[in-house]
This record gives structure tokens, C-alpha cells and sequence, in this order.
């Protein structure tokens, strides 16, 4: 997920430190778990989509 993405898929992201493929949290803060499962759930639906296009890909 680039960091374009995550500002667009998860806003409140933006209180986080981002690089290149990476979000950063605060050692002395909770993890922010809700955060965490919108990218977790984006980047599966992202990896299933991406499959999918391979296996229709090799099958034509």
C-alpha cells in the first residue's frame, strides 16, 4: 500500500509517520487496532483482486 493509498483508504492515518511503504506508530501510544484492520483489509482485498486478474490472465 503506498502512502497515497493510505491517505486515501484510512485518513486518520495521517497523524502517523510515513515513508515508502512503511506507517510508523509511537512506541509511548496505544496501536491504533481499527487503523490497522482497515489496511489489513484493503491490502487482502487489494491481493485478491490483483490474483484474480493473474488467473484470468493465464487462462486466456
Amino acid at each position: 500500500m503506498s502512502v497515497w493509498e493510505i491517505k486515501e483508504e484510512a485518513p486518520d492515518a495521517k497523524e502517523y509517520h510515513k515513508s515508502k511503504g512503511t506507517l510508523q506508530f509511537p512506541i509511548d501510544q496505544p496501536l491504533p487496532y481499527d487503523l490497522i484492520r482497515k489496511i489489513v483489509q484493503y491490502r487482502v482485498a487489494s491481493n485478491l483482486k490483483k490474483a484474480e486478474s493473474k488467473s484470468k490472465n493465464r487462462r486466456s
